[in-house]
Parts: structure tokens; sequence; C-alpha cells
């Protein structure tokens, strides 16, 4: 099987998290999708609690859950969360995978402050998948031609925070969960 990887502090997830997910099995690249939330940012980035961003992950991909699911393999590992440690987790427990990272060009350009990038090189496929604004000869090189719709997370926080609507940058479910829990009405 081909297992597709796609981690991110999902705070919340958003329409272009499920897009990169599908694309990636649309096109093949994969067979099934595991959105990984991260537990503790490397980068020190203050985050919602875990449960939340966990709850908000699976109500996200309810529509797609036979293709895209969520696992909380970050929080079992503890500490702080580098892809490379959760790849060789999960390549201990499936072995017989090919291990695919999905990730954005913005994500593709910090590589250089990611923990030990080539064994991530080594223990999984990339597909890096355009955002505007981070194209680059780096993220050309993925020969990808999607790019990801403006959208982001930071964003959908300003807009909480500033009473404005969400609606379509994030699933319904997911709206509806934000507000219910009255989260990011206080800036981070």
């Amino acid at each position: 099987m081909r297992l597709g990887v796609l981690g991110g502090s999902f705070d919340p997830p958003h329409m272009a998290h499920l897009f990169a997910a599908v694309y990636t099995i649309s096109t093949g690249k994969a067979d099934l999708v595991w959105l990984v939330p991260t537990y503790r940012h490397p980068f020190q980035k203050v985050l919602s609690d875990f449960e939340h961003r966990l709850t908000m992950c699976r109500l996200a991909v309810e529509p797609v859950s036979h293709l895209v699911q969520v696992m909380d393999i970050e929080k079992s590992l503890g500490s702080t969360s580098y892809t490379v440690r959760t790849l060789e987790k999960i390549h201990q427990q499936r072995p017989k995978d090919t291990l695919v990272l999905i990730m954005g060009s913005d994500t593709l350009a910090d590589k250089e402050k990611w923990k030990d990038f080539q064994k991530i090189e080594e223990l999984a496929e990339l597909v890096v998948i355009g955002r505007r604004g981070f194209e680059n000869s780096d993220t050309k090189s993925y020969n990808n031609d999607l790019v990801l719709p403006l959208v982001s997370s930071t964003e959908i926080r300003k807009r909480v925070q500033n009473g404005e609507p969400i609606d379509g940058l994030v699933p319904s479910t997911v709206k509806d969960y934000i507000y219910s829990h009255g989260l990011y009405l206080q800036g981070h």
C-alpha cells in the first residue's frame, strides 16, 4: 500500500488540507492518507489543545473517512513532534507500505529547519503541493501543478477572533465545533 502522511498543526484543519489529501489519492500517489496532528510543535509554536485539534481533524475528514484517516501517533510518541520520528514509527509498524509525505511548498521552503530532512527523504517519497507565494526551483523539481487555495489556519483564527465569517474555509462541522467550544476568541 502507498500510505500518504499529511502532518501539521491543524489549528484548525481547513479545506486546503482536505484538498491536498484527496488530490494525493485521486492522482494515485497514495491509496490512503493519514492526517497526523502535531502533538508539540518543534518550533515552539503555541497550539490549541491537542484533543480539540484531533477532534476537528476527525470532523473534517468524515465525508472522506474511507480515504483519509486521522491518527494520534504523535501523542503516543510524546515530547516534541518531529516528522522524522513519526515516519520512523510508521515505518516500524508498516514496513511493507511505501510512505508518501504530503507537504505544501511553504513547508518545503523551511526544510533546512527540519530535523534530519535527508532521513525524511529516505523514509518517504515527497508529494509537494503548491501554495501561492512559495514557488521556487525546489518546489518545481517535484513536478506538481496543483496550487492550493489561499487559506491558512492563521487567517481562520484571526477571522474568528475578529467576528468575521469562516464559511467555505473549513468544513461546516469544524466551523460548528470552533464556535461551540469558543476556540480562537483569544488570539494565539
